[in-house]
């Protein structure tokens, strides 16, 4: 979830879709993807009883945090917090300088595909050439599609005013999302 007021910006990150700003060409990450064998979350994990195999929580789910998933949030021992898996997120708090180009927010499909830099450097250059969000969003969904070819996507692409090519004020937006069918 990333909400803006003003300059400020807070994303707060529970599983494994994550938010990534352009900010003068460079990839700033906004939330970190929450896996089982992480450091923290497996000591989390094993603390509330569960296990990690095979990189999955109790062999099987691919990620530590999530909304759902309420098998794995039954301890009534324990807060929610350090259940085996929670749904309490991170939050990173930023303050939108006028080098912030945009920001990226998609589901682990994309970013099992192409890095943090690789995504930023392939909106940067269609924001040079002056394109809509929503023909940036469906042409990286199109590169994903190459790679992939199965699964759910999501995109979230927001461009900041000091950065739009044509001068025109507010903020641009535009959301995709696009279930593609197994191959």
């Amino acid at each position: 979830v990333v909400m803006t007021k003003g300059k400020e910006l807070w994303c707060a990150n529970a599983g494994d879709s994550r938010c990534v700003a352009g900010v003068g060409g460079m990839a700033k990450a906004l939330s970190n993807d929450h896996k089982p064998m992480d450091t923290k979350e497996k000591a989390r994990i094993e603390a509330a009883g569960g296990f990690v195999e095979f990189n999955r929580v109790n062999g099987n789910l691919a990620l530590s945090r999530a909304m759902g998933d309420f098998v794995f949030k039954m301890n009534d021992k324990l807060p929610q917090s350090d259940q085996i898996v929670t749904c309490f997120p991170d939050i990173v708090h930023e303050v939108v300088e006028d080098d912030w180009d945009f920001i990226l927010l998609a589901c682990d499909g994309i970013w099992d595909v192409l890095s943090n830099q690789e995504v930023t450097d392939f909106v940067t250059e269609r924001l040079g050439r002056a394109m809509e969000p929503e023909d940036i969003c469906e042409e990286l969904m199109n590169r994903w599609v190459e790679v992939v070819k199965v699964m759910t996507i999501f995109l979230f692409l927001q461009m900041f005013v000091s950065r739009l090519p044509d001068g025109r004020s507010g903020l641009r937006q535009h959301d995709l999302r696009a279930g593609l069918p197994l191959a």
